[in-house]
């Protein structure tokens, strides 16, 4: 048995967009700090980066490159991989998300005949929206395919452009990877009915830095974090803000990220007449996430998708807060309803704003929902648990891989 493992990650990007490269960005460092591990990472970025440990591509914006190189293929792409894993000989290639180059990352990583373990994120591994719910609002049940254009999910247009990129993309992946991972019980069902396997569940961590400042919490104040999309359903939230303030005048909520949408919730904002209890904060740091999740009272998830995971809440949960969240993909499986938090329905905003009203006239409920969530997450979603699970995972695949 090998007494140190060398271990490749590979995921788009190596910077804080999203709750999918905290995580990433928080395993590369725990990783890095383990003695039996020698750990790299390569990506893309808008400038070459390259170290002892790290490789990072530079990337073009241009339109044309962009589509050969993320829906064809791009010898640049391939090489570069196939020369790092030739330079860094690891025992495991560990994918997350990997849209960039798709063809080319597994192609190369096919063809370094080593061990290959992806982590699936979100539903678009196999769905070319992503959300899985179809224009009439119903849950897709079906992989890529014809079924897409029968849906009306995609145009003809996209649909010719991309179908060799999604088709191959997922033929290749089931001829490359030697184990899949999925951080919910819900992913992992529906990827495992579509032939997506071996597929195992194991849940995240957060990822949020230690800081034991501590910061007054706002009387009355509402949290939202994550992309400013249709999606996210804050349109949702926003419909409710005028029943919690016919209750509750002071009540504010903070609005925390970016997206396509915002300037189109910034105007149902000014419609609804609301404009002085909500404040878009835009994009903010990781230190300022923090602060915000301990001055606010609670965290909404309002998702009319179906929401993967919700890093934000088991984030917020990390810090005591309570949770509201939709009742959609995995969210009902970290969030109990009237233990740590509140499910709702999604779309339905009357409820929304019920769950808000109660928890900021009870205090001691609001404190004690915290608590909980607190402590179950420590059990359930501590780093030390799952970077024990993922070494193991790592370990068992280069046994077998020893014993062939």
């Amino acid at each position: 048995m090998k007494e140190r493992l060398r271990i490749l990650l590979i995921n788009d990007y190596f910077e804080l967009v999203g709750g999918t490269e905290r995580y990433i960005i928080s395993l590369y460092k725990e990783l890095l700090s383990r003695k039996n591990i020698d750990i790299y990472f390569f990506g893309f970025g808008n400038k070459k980066i390259q170290n002892d440990n790290i490789l990072i591509l530079n990337i073009s914006n241009n339109k044309i490159k962009k589509y050969f190189r993320d829906s064809v293929y791009s010898p640049k792409i391939y090489h570069a991989l196939k020369k790092y894993i030739k330079e860094i000989k690891p025992d495991i290639i560990h994918v997350n998300n990997n849209n960039i180059g798709k063809i080319s990352v597994l192609s190369a990583i096919k063809n370094s005949n080593i061990k290959a373990v992806r982590t699936i994120h979100d539903y678009g591994f196999t769905c070319p929206i992503s959300t899985r719910i179809k224009p009439n609002k119903k849950i897709c049940y079906e992989v890529f395919g014809t079924i897409c254009l029968k849906n009306k999910c995609v145009s003809k247009k996209w649909f010719f452009m991309h179908y060799f990129e999604k088709k191959m993309g997922i033929r290749l992946a089931k001829n490359t990877f030697d184990l899949y991972i999925a951080p919910t019980l819900s992913l992992k069902n529906f990827l495992q009915a579509n032939d997506i396997k071996p597929i195992i569940y194991l849940p995240f961590f957060v990822g949020l830095n230690k800081d034991i400042t501590k910061v007054k919490v706002e009387k009355n104040s509402i949290l939202y974090v994550g992309s400013l999309k249709k999606e996210k359903g804050i349109e949702y939230l926003l419909k409710a803000m005028p029943l919690v303030l016919s209750r509750i005048p002071k009540a504010k909520l903070y609005i925390v990220g970016v997206g396509n949408d915002e300037n189109s919730f910034k105007m149902l904002t000014s419609k609804l007449n609301i404009q002085k209890n909500v404040v878009f904060k835009g994009k903010i740091t990781d230190e300022d996430l923090i602060h915000f999740y301990k001055k606010t009272e609670m965290l909404i998830i309002p998702s009319i998708w179906l929401e993967q995971f919700g890093f934000v809440g088991i984030e917020a949960m990390s810090l005591g807060k309570p949770v509201i969240g939709s009742r959609i993909g995995g969210i009902p499986e970290w969030l109990e309803n009237g233990k740590n938090g509140f499910l709702v329905e999604p779309k339905n905003y009357v409820e929304i704003a019920k769950k808000i009203i109660i928890l900021l006239e009870n205090k001691n409920l609001s404190r004690k929902m915290g608590e909980y969530g607190k402590k179950t997450l420590e059990k359930k979603y501590s780093k030390k648990r799952h970077i024990e699970q993922l070494e193991s995972i790592y370990m068992n695949l280069v046994v077998k891989n020893d014993k062939k």
